[in-house]
């Protein structure tokens, strides 16, 4: 039968051509194009030369377009079917129109309390508790926002910063959630120097649009049930490192308040000789029972008795900016200098690091537990000079040492260092 229909087509298409009978020459010419993965354009050139050296009467196609029509009156139809997306039903027959949201990943997941998703997390369950309206459709969107800055380029001598914002979709299966491939490339902001907190100027657009998503929503179409329904979308989070959390949310991450979790219960204290801020009593995120917090002696000479401070709520944030204009300095780099000795001497902690004065009326500083000598930094960069990291990894990090001194790196380089080369050194 289908041979007939090869036959049939080719007497049509070249009338008294009997080298293209079998197999069909316009099928065989589909073949190739979908083979080598000919451009319609070049598809359609050939058609044209073609229709030039073959008999007069030929039937030839002239473009792509009108060879797929033909092609599909040869009744090569197919059947599609669609199946779970666990693999254990599709449907046809008596289930052929059975929704297959049933059969989704909001449906058919465990819920007996273990976290093996984003939708197990409290975050999750509080955001349906306090929207019910919208978690009551599973098919509007729930989305994560990361963005951080990199360099595009292999030599990080360059400057250059440039910041994607991907949005990544929540409403998968766990081993789908963090595909690249089904990541969403909202902005890319480029250019030769980082955005900072001027990175609300290039969001300004991709807020509109979510905001439009979340008050509005948008006409999509469902390609299973054929039918158009209003789909919206929410932002449950972002991810960040913690400078670009600050760039992001507009809480200054340096200074007096900088922990976002504390608020204004962050503890602070501006060193007088230094002119920094240090952040201290750590104790009190530890049990009550702990050991540390009755041991005056290794720490600044009191016990800790006071609690964490709880999570603060949204609405004492959004008290908190009203009516106040923030301002976000530059920051500065720490250094172990003599006005950071004295202001550990005026704290009465840390003894063996205080400034002493020798006879010859020099300030000596005392070299800190995690200095190394220069034997010991000529091996350590004899390590960072040598090491071979595997590709995609973390930047070069030879080409960043200048004359056995480190810079130009970003903060996943100084991860690097610290967690795998630093121990390795020592």
């Amino acid at each position: 039968m289908f041979d007939k229909l090869l036959k049939d087509a080719d007497e049509e298409l070249y009338p008294g051509c009997k080298k293209f009978s079998k197999p069909s020459f316009l099928l065989q010419l589909y073949y190739l194009k979908q083979l080598f993965k000919w451009r319609n354009e070049s598809f359609n050139a050939l058609l044209g030369l073609l229709k030039e050296v073959l008999p007069d009467g030929e039937k030839l196609p002239s473009s792509y377009y009108n060879t797929k029509k033909m092609v599909k009156g040869l009744c090569l139809k197919y059947e599609m079917i669609h199946a779970c997306p666990n693999d254990y039903m599709h449907f046809r027959n008596e289930l052929a129109n059975k929704n297959i949201n049933e059969c989704s990943h909001h449906d058919e997941r465990n819920k007996d309390g273990t976290l093996r998703h984003l939708t197990d997390s409290e975050a999750w369950k509080s955001f349906d508790n306090s929207h019910e309206k919208f978690s009551k459709y599973p098919r509007n969107i729930r989305l994560g926002l990361a963005a951080d800055g990199f360099n595009p380029y292999s030599k990080m001598q360059s400057k250059h910063s440039t910041w994607p914002v991907i949005l990544m979709p929540y409403n998968l299966p766990p081993w789908l959630c963090m595909k690249q491939e089904l990541f969403i490339l909202s902005l890319l902001i480029p250019g030769p120097i980082v955005p900072g907190n001027n990175i609300d100027v290039f969001l300004q657009p991709l807020i509109e649009e979510l905001k439009e998503l979340w008050d509005v929503g948008v006409k999509t179409y469902d390609a299973f049930d054929k039918k158009t329904f209003n789909m919206k979308a929410a932002i449950m989070w972002t991810i960040n490192d913690f400078p670009a959390y600050g760039n992001l949310s507009g809480w200054c991450t340096y200074g007096e308040f900088a922990c976002p979790s504390c608020n204004i219960n962050t503890y602070s204290i501006r060193l007088k000789k230094s002119q920094k801020y240090c952040y201290m009593d750590h104790r009190r995120f530890l049990k009550s029972n702990h050991k540390y917090q009755n041991d005056a002696r290794s720490f600044d000479g009191t016990k800790e008795s006071r609690v964490a401070p709880g999570p603060i709520s949204g609405s004492s944030v959004l008290n908190q900016t009203r009516g106040i204009n923030f301002f976000l300095g530059p920051g500065k780099k720490s250094k172990d200098n003599l006005k950071a000795r004295l202001d550990l001497k005026e704290m009465n902690i840390r003894p063996s690091l205080w400034p002493q004065q020798q006879a010859n009326g020099k300030t000596f500083l005392p070299p800190s537990y995690f200095s190394m000598s220069s034997a010991e930094k000529k091996l350590f960069y004899e390590v960072l000079e040598n090491v071979k990291l595997p590709h995609g990894y973390a930047s070069n990090v030879s080409h960043c040492i200048r004359k056995q001194k480190i810079s130009e790196l970003k903060s996943h380089d100084c991860h690097v260092i610290m967690q795998e080369l630093l121990p390795l050194a020592l």
